[in-house]
């Protein structure tokens, strides 16, 4: 992140150098105008060609800021990702062992309730046995 914000701030310094020199630009042609003919031609030329060196760094860098982020969130995206599959895999897990917990109270409340009713069972048989006699 810090580096993707020193990109940035190279990126906002750039531009603004670039549009104080496009500003310069419009000066130093209003000047210009008044200039002989041939003067006029060759400074021109010259400041056109900084004004393209200039355009085509600030395009040069913003480009490469924009690699960089690009990069940087496919890498997020990816580590995200991994993450999500592992909590999703462990969330799978913990379902599969409450079901299981689920499953052996159940066994074990129906095992109770057979030995419960054999107890029973067996209680009414021996009143009734001791009744008759």
């Amino acid at each position: 992140i810090k580096s993707t914000e020193e990109r940035l701030a190279r990126l906002t310094r750039s531009a603004e150098m670039a549009a104080d020199a496009q500003q310069e630009l419009l000066k130093v042609e209003a000047l210009l105008e008044r200039a002989p003919e041939e003067h006029k031609t060759k400074s021109t030329k010259a400041l056109l060609g900084f004004v393209a060196t200039s355009d085509a760094n600030v395009l040069h860098t913003m480009f490469g800021g924009w690699a960089g982020v690009m990069i940087k969130t496919r890498h997020d995206r990816d580590f995200r990702k991994k993450f999500e599959a592992d909590l999703i895999a462990k969330e799978t897990l913990l379902i599969e062992m409450r079901k299981k917990a689920l499953e052996n109270v159940r066994k074990a409340l129906h095992n109770q309730m057979i030995e419960g009713n054999a107890d029973l069972s067996s209680y009414v048989f021996r009143a009734w046995q001791s009744q008759i006699g």
